[in-house]
């Protein structure tokens, strides 16, 4: 069987690891479908994932569609919040842990950044807008009047991910970028030798924005994510 590792924000993040964490041994698998049907199941073991499994926001990614109909493992290494330099780490970390035979991986937002709070921990941020994670009030304003350029934030992603497709080409390693956020996917990424998700597919960030306010870790409600995966697969006929 083969291996895919995800990499990315919270638009490539699943319920999944929660299943997994809470099931217990007569559970099923992990559903890939819209709901998880536990009709048929033993009546304690429907009680138990109701009471410990949210149910109405169950929430698989595009890769874990895509792993299932390609009967790939799925490696999920997508955190929410993160910025594009973790994702740029995600990636070393699957090629050093995981020895993927393919990796999928999206971009972030150019704009988030890494600090630490009062109590040194590593924290992320989706933009100067939600910096209330333990950053003063005086340090945001610094740090955006002096040291924070958009433009070389942008530039900066874009070499981040040009130095992992670099990579991964390097080493032999098919790999599936999507840029999703608009800031990306405008760049030039016409030179990449792989897999690099077209704009003018459905996608996963503007259906996010044009959606109602949702609960779902990644954003999408299960009919739009299924649309950006069936879009995927049409892209790998040639991947086993």
């Amino acid at each position: 069987m083969n291996t895919v590792v995800s990499c990315g924000d919270s638009f490539f993040t699943s319920t999944r690891e929660v299943w997994d964490n809470l099931k217990g041994d007569d559970w099923p698998e992990f559903s890939v479908s819209k709901t998880v049907a536990i009709d048929n199941l033993d009546p304690e073991i429907q009680n138990d994932i109701q009471e410990v499994y949210q149910l109405s926001l169950h929430s698989p990614s595009i890769v874990d569609i895509v792993a299932h109909n390609k009967n790939w493992q799925h490696i999920n290494l997508a955190h929410g919040g993160v910025n594009n330099v973790g994702i740029r780490l995600q990636i070393d970390q699957a090629i050093e842990d995981h020895k993927p035979d393919y990796i999928f991986f999206c971009a972030s937002s150019p704009y988030r950044f890494s600090y630490r709070n009062e109590e040194g921990s590593l924290c992320h941020t989706g933009g100067f807008s939600k910096v209330d994670l333990g950053l003063s009030p005086d340090i945001k304003m610094i740090y955006e009047k002096y040291f924070f350029v958009e433009e070389l934030a942008e530039m900066q992603s874009y070499w981040y991910f040009s130095s992992a497709i670099e990579l991964l080409e390097r080493k032999g390693i098919d790999y599936f970028f999507f840029p999703n956020w608009p800031e990306i996917r405008n760049m030039d990424w016409t030179w990449a030798k792989g897999k690099v998700y077209p704009n003018e597919s459905p996608q996963l960030f503007d259906m996010a924005m044009q959606a109602k306010a949702n609960n779902f870790v990644n954003h999408t409600v299960w009919e739009d994510t299924l649309k950006v995966a069936e879009a995927a697969l049409t892209h790998l006929s040639d991947w086993n």
